[in-house]
C-alpha cells in the first residue's frame, strides 16, 4: 500500500520470501515460527525475497531487506488463522 513500511522497503506483491536469517523457508507454518522466534528475541530479520526481473539474462532477481518484526505480519483471508497465533499482530499495509 501506498506509504508503508514494505514500499519504504520496495517490496511489492509477488516477491516471494525464500530466506529469514539465512535459513530457508519451506512454508508459512517455517515462515510462521521464523518470526514468532525473532519477536521473542526483538530482533529484526534479514529476509532474502525473489522477484521477476526485467532483464534478458535472467528470470529471477534476489533482494534481501532488513525488516523490524514487530511490523511484520502474515495477511489475508487463507491465514487469518496462523495470523491469530502471533502475539499482538500488526498488518503491514
Amino acid at each position: 500500500a501506498p506509504g508503508s513500511l514494505a514500499e519504504s522497503l520496495g517490496l511489492k506483491k509477488w516477491h516471494m520470501v525464500v530466506s529469514v536469517d539465512g535459513y530457508a523457508v519451506d512454508g508459512l507454518t517455517d515462515l510462521r515460527d521464523r518470526l514468532a522466534n525473532a519477536r521473542k528475541n526483538e530482533t529484526p530479520v534479514k529476509v532474502v525475497f525473489k522477484r521477476w526481473t526485467s532483464g534478458r539474462d535472467r528470470i529471477y532477481e534476489y533482494i534481501e531487506r532488513t525488516i523490524p518484526v514487530e511490523k511484520f505480519a502474515l495477511i489475508g483471508s487463507a491465514l487469518e488463522e496462523r495470523v491469530a497465533t502471533l502475539p499482538e499482530h500488526r498488518t503491514l499495509r
